[in-house]
């Protein structure tokens, strides 16, 4: 339940602390007074999206925060568990903070969560009726998600979404695939070539790679060794004409400088042989370098022609191949898609009358008690009905995202009055009735601890608005509920009242939310009653209050 609700700097709401109880909880104000920003503060606890607008002038951010009491073992305690959230005594604090720049947060405990995360949280926690959910109402996509969260349908839908998904991506396909069988047969002969082409030089970008870095490193041995050539030309040409001096020596006589100079002749032709023999260890092969030129060229050519990269060329072999295979196999591929898509649609029928029977059964139920319910609020002419017909289309069955199923809330709202569209027979107070009566039974099934009213008497009075607070206290024994309301005689059923007032403080507006004596409470209900607090009026409201108790 919700022990107490902080909201700060929101609109008019200053700093409010509001606090609730068990049972039946009414809210209560005069117009203009505030009660909308009170439903639009507990919207966002409930994980609606924030609008920035509403943070008070002169403040930077708006803060909501909500403390609830948990029941041990009930499913939010259990969410809380399987994120590691721990409770403080059985409860827990769900902070909210809005923030001009759009960088809010949201708290459960100390923890941070998502929007969506207390989207979640909340569902478990509180189902809230806004003034103008009787459009949703209405709506009959909004009819059918009533229906399947009271079958319990959510996992079997999210099942069969997904095969229904699977289903359809696998038609798309096989329609891709039969576009690609009339495609021209000049598409397969250049894909043919091309692969060829490719295969025959077999690329990979490992090979690419080593190839530069290698050539590289014989580029530099061959120009090394073309110096060493010259060098070996150069040094055979200059010790062939000293061999030539050397022997015009020994036709006179030289002394010491002759055997100098046929001594350094000697060591001439040793030191040149050393120097040469460093071409053995070169270990260089033009044959090798050609060969390595040519391959690199090879995958160079391949790679301007299809694609201007190792991994574009790459890319454009493998996507290649397989829209050559499919096209060279299309009739094996489309009598395999064909079967799996026979099969799939197989498992989806069966599936979508599983969730069609159960829809039935739920439907059936649903409206016998809603139309209990509507009994009990001043509807006893009334007939609600869930039909659930199935979708056919040239006379076959369709199926969709949501089954076979075409679901619509239909209304006779007297004696002998035929079956219609909901939206097209219910008043504005007629329709609030209704949403109260299904609220009642969609909450007794999904164990929600808090139900919140914001204006459920919209267009209603008399004797239906008593009918209405009679259904709120029966609905308060088992749940907690909070109803905002304009309406004396629903205020006058509630087990707490509290008062919405608007003040000036201090050359501004701000709006207070404070629970009320008895006394308080008469004149209240005194002022809801005729817009005053004269005897007339305070002794009715005093009667209404002595009735209830």
């Amino acid at each position: 339940m919700l022990h107490e609700l902080c909201v700060q700097n929101y609109a008019l709401l200053d700093n409010i602390n509001a606090p609730f109880n068990d049972g039946f909880n009414v809210l209560t104000g005069e117009t203009g007074a505030g009660k909308s920003l009170l439903a639009g503060a507990l919207s966002l606890l409930l994980g609606e999206r924030a609008d920035a607008g509403f943070i008070r002038q002169g403040s930077d951010e708006a803060e909501v925060s909500g403390l609830i009491v948990l029941a041990a073992g009930s499913e939010a305690a259990l969410w809380l568990s399987r994120r590691s959230i721990a409770l403080d005594d059985g409860a827990i604090i769900i902070r909210r903070i809005v923030r001009r720049n759009g960088r809010g947060v949201i708290y459960v405990g100390s923890n941070m969560v998502s929007r969506e995360e207390l989207a979640e949280l909340a569902g478990l926690l509180f189902d809230m009726h806004g003034q103008h959910e009787h459009q949703s109402l209405y709506n009959k996509e909004n009819q059918r998600k009533i229906l399947d969260r009271a079958a319990g349908l959510t996992s079997l839908l999210t099942e069969y979404q997904n095969l229904y998904t699977q289903t359809k991506t696998t038609k798309e396909e096989l329609a891709n695939l039969r576009q690609e069988s009339t495609r021209s047969e000049n598409e397969r002969e250049f894909l043919s070539y091309a692969l060829a082409e490719i295969e025959e030089v077999n690329p990979s970008s490992a090979e690419r790679e080593s190839l530069s870095h290698n050539l590289k490193g014989l580029s530099s041995r061959e120009k090394e060794l073309t110096k060493l050539n010259h060098f070996d030309e150069l040094t055979t040409e200059a010790l062939f004409k000293l061999k030539e001096a050397a022997a015009l020596l020994d036709h006179f006589e030289a002394g010491e400088a002759g055997s100098r100079f046929s001594s350094s002749l000697l060591e001439l032709e040793d030191a040149a042989a050393v120097i040469l023999a460093l071409k053995d260890s070169f270990n260089f092969s033009p044959d090798e370098l050609e060969a390595m030129q040519s391959r690199l060229q090879a995958m160079q050519r391949l790679e301007k022609k299809y694609g201007g990269t190792m991994e574009s060329l790459l890319k454009f072999a493998a996507e290649g191949r397989a829209k050559l295979n499919r096209l060279e196999n299309n009739t094996e591929l489309e009598a395999g898609l064909t079967a799996k898509i026979t099969k799939l649609e197989q498992e989806l029928l069966e599936k979508a009358e599983i969730i069609s029977q159960k829809r039935k059964e739920t439907a059936l139920n649903l409206q016998q008690e809603a139309e209990a319910n509507l009994r009990e609020l001043e509807m006893t002419g009334c007939r609600f009905v869930i039909e659930v017909k199935p979708r056919t289309k040239n006379g076959e069955l369709m199926l969709t995202a949501t089954g076979l199923d075409d679901v619509e809330f239909c209304f006779a709202p007297n004696i002998g009055s035929g079956l219609k569209p909901l939206k097209a027979i219910a008043s504005g107070g007629e329709a609030s009735r209704v949403l109260l009566a299904l609220k009642s039974v969609l909450a007794k099934n999904e164990n929600v601890p808090c139900l919140i009213f914001d204006e459920i008497d919209t267009g209603i009075g008399g004797t239906a608005a008593r009918a209405v607070a009679g259904h709120l206290q029966k609905l308060a024994k088992t749940k907690q509920v909070l109803v905002i309301t304009h309406l004396a005689t629903i205020a006058a059923g509630a087990n707490h009242h509290l008062k919405i007032e608007k003040k000036n403080y201090l050359n501004t507006t701000i709006t207070s939310v404070t629970p009320i004596s008895k006394t308080e409470r008469i004149k209240e209900i005194a002022r809801m009653l005729s817009g005053a607090s004269d005897s007339l009026a305070l002794a009715h409201a005093e009667a209404m209050l002595s009735e209830k108790e």
